[in-house]
């Protein structure tokens, strides 16, 4: 990790229109969580896409079992919150050796700590079979409150002024890529 971005402060790079770039919030969250492999904004319907990666293929009856599972633990965090839930979907797909999980939720109503109940469904229901990129060393400074603080800014940056295209993050040999989509969203 380039030591001049490092940590990542939150200060977000501004396009020619004077709206954030956005870029902050899909760093943040890959930094955050690990067990995410990619972000997705889908400007269409204001969603986010959480991209996982399981080692093996999961069967319908195995997924049915942990979507049953995450949707259980969103809805009683809702319910205790008090924040309502506009979009949430779940879906897999096989892909030899390994199944691809996409947790997609509405950027309105998703909070911070939601996104931990998420993260930690996955974690504690598939173990091992999660793939994620631990921290490149010990030396890497990384402050989860920081982050946190962080995350919940810049998801209300987002329900602002929301990006007006796809714009995906994802890992690609220990880096961090944010990508925007140009052109018709």
């Amino acid at each position: 990790m380039r030591e001049d971005l490092w940590p990542y402060t939150g200060m977000e790079p501004r396009r020619e229109d004077g709206s954030p770039s956005h870029a902050g919030l899909f760093v943040s969250l890959l930094v955050r969580y690990p067990q995410i492999g990619s972000v997705r904004y889908l400007p269409d319907d204001g969603t986010l896409v959480l991209g996982f990666m399981v080692r093996g293929k999961m069967t319908s009856e195995e997924f049915a079992a942990l979507r049953s599972q995450v949707e259980l633990s969103l809805e009683v965090f809702s319910e205790l919150s008090g924040r309502p839930i506009h979009i949430l979907d779940l879906r897999h797909i096989r892909c030899s050796p390994f199944t691809a999980l996409e947790v997609v939720r509405d950027v309105e109503t998703l909070t911070r700590m939601e996104l931990s109940v998420i993260v930690g469904t996955l974690t504690d229901r598939l173990g091992e079979d999660l793939v994620w990129e631990p921290a490149e060393s010990e030396d890497t400074v990384y402050e989860p409150l920081l982050q946190d603080d962080l995350i919940e800014h810049l998801l209300d940056d987002v329900r602002l002024v929301p990006p007006p295209r796809r714009v995906i993050g994802f890992r690609d040999e220990g880096r961090i890529v944010v990508h925007g989509e140009h052109g018709k969203s």
